[in-house]
């Protein structure tokens, strides 16, 4: 397997939240800061950004996490639920979110019997497949979908993690992704619901990006070419990379005709196909060779075929 990149690091930031069912958070400085104090003994990879109050004696933190050895910058968001314990505190729930990925958000849900929490983390760009580039970004603000129709908006801010507190029970659908000129929709960036609740309609087809779209047409290949290297594609993944989970897969366009020729010429074969994909490992790091919780993103697939034939994954990682 070729080296693999890590993510990008990101400054911290705390973003000030709003929302018509958000709860708002209380001032309560002398508890914030024995909870501070509790959590930096326990945790101290850990950099609290943010401290809601649930009700008395509970709250949420937003967290990041920063490895060992590493002076700047986090890799991982979590949010934790703690309640007053004694004289000290406890863990009641918790649950981790990845980087921003290539996508250039994340986003996850915490449930509990007193709340609901959204958190996430943002970037600074997202992908264009079209062209095999990065395209610079400023996200403004997230519009979280609910179940009953409702939405609940929140300021959001590049290279920062970002939380939302909701009432208990609240079913979180979707959510929207504002940037200064389009938004991205979870849903469609990630193939899947915030929330597999009773309340969606399982009769929408939500888009995947496993699947060809308008985005991705070509003049070089059909949509059933593309769809069949991503099938291979696919099937390889869930082979070889045990413990890793598959989340983007793309065609580049045919801007990336000479890079598809080279790879046929070294190959000596006919044609040459190359897709992009993101995927996440697990606290295993898939088989032991990869970085355990990472996002690996613009990971390479080179696919040859003879003679119009089936494609066959030659090699992949990063060029």
């Amino acid at each position: 397997m070729k080296t693999m990149k890590k993510l990008p690091f990101f400054v911290l930031a705390l973003l000030f939240l709003m929302g018509c069912q958000a709860k708002p958070a209380t001032d309560d400085t002398d508890s914030d800061d024995a909870v501070r104090e509790w959590f930096a003994a326990e945790e101290p990879n850990y950099d609290i950004v943010s401290i809601d109050t649930i009700k008395d004696g509970e709250y949420v933190l937003l967290t990041t996490f920063t490895p060992p050895g590493v002076e700047e910058g986090y890799t991982m968001v979590r949010a934790y639920i703690v309640g007053a314990n004694g004289e000290g505190y406890t863990v009641k729930e918790l649950e981790d979110a990845y980087g921003p990925g290539s996508i250039g958000f994340s986003a996850e849900v915490l449930n509990t019997e007193d709340a609901t929490v959204l958190f996430g983390d943002i970037g600074s760009s997202v992908y264009d497949p079209t062209t095999d580039t990065r395209r610079d970004v400023t996200f403004t603000e997230v519009t979280v979908k609910l179940a009953d129709g409702e939405e609940v908006s929140a300021s959001i801010q590049n290279d920062a993690p970002y939380l939302l507190l909701l009432d208990a029970g609240t079913e979180v659908s979707d959510a929207a992704f504002h940037t200064k000129d389009r938004e991205f929709l979870y849903s469609a960036c990630y193939g899947k619901w915030l929330e597999s609740c009773a309340a969606a309609d399982p009769g929408i087809k939500i888009p995947s990006l496993l699947e060809p779209d308008a985005g991705e047409r070509s003049d070089l290949y059909t949509d059933a070419d593309i769809q069949d290297a991503k099938d291979a594609v696919t099937t390889y993944f869930e082979t070889e990379f045990k413990g890793c989970t598959l989340t983007q897969l793309c065609y580049p366009g045919d801007a990336s005709a000479d890079l598809f020729t080279e790879w046929a010429e070294e190959c000596e074969a006919d044609e040459a196909i190359v897709l992009y994909s993101s995927f996440d490992t697990d606290a295993s790091g898939g088989d032991g060779s990869l970085e355990p919780n990472t996002t690996y993103d613009d990971f390479q697939w080179i696919l040859v075929r003879d003679n119009g034939g089936t494609w066959e994954v030659k090699t992949y990682g990063y060029g």
